[in-house]
Order: structure tokens, then sequence, then C-alpha cells
């Protein structure tokens, strides 16, 4: 069974370790997170979570501004892909494609 969460999380760095027991105790299969507040100063390696692969799209990235940011953990047990090419940035909408 495939187990799918999301949360807006308004400001996902301070929060990453009650979001990684979330994962880990509910054995949440893709963890979709809106409103991480991050940019490109905040390296993936920071926001690792065991056994989870992270995907986002940087479109907005270069700004140097925290941004609603679009992040998404998966577990390693699955094969996905980022489509970047369908992925997409306005000050409307951020979305990603896996």
């Amino acid at each position: 069974m495939l187990y799918y969460t999301h949360i807006n999380i308004r400001s996902l760095f301070d929060k990453l370790e009650d979001i990684s027991r979330i994962v880990t105790q509910g054995n949440v299969c893709l963890l979709g997170i809106g409103e991480t507040w991050l940019n490109n100063s905040v390296p993936n390696s920071m926001m690792n979570i065991p056994y989870y692969d992270l995907y986002h799209f940087d479109q907005n990235a270069n700004s140097g501004k925290p941004t609603g940011e679009v992040y998404i953990y998966v577990h390693t047990k699955y094969n996905v892909i980022q489509r970047d090419e369908l992925s997409a940035w306005t000050p409307d909408i951020e979305a990603i494609w896996l």
C-alpha cells in the first residue's frame, strides 16, 4: 500500500526532526511539503531524511530569498525520476513532477 502525506510546513528548516519522525514512524512512502521557505543557500545534505530521496524544483532559488519551495521526499524503495521539463514556477504556482 502506498501512503502519501502532504504538509504545508511554513518553514522546514527548524522542523526537519519532527518531519523525519512523522515519515519513519508512519511508514510514509511519499511526503509532499509546501511552503518550505528554503532557497539554494541550504544544501540538500542538510535536509536529508534517512531512507528517503529528496526532490525539489529550484526555478526561483537563485533569488537568494526564501520562497515557497515545494519539497517531496520519496522512500528509497521506489524508483522515481524527476521531470523538470514538466515542473513549473510562477508567482502563483509551484509544481514539481516526478
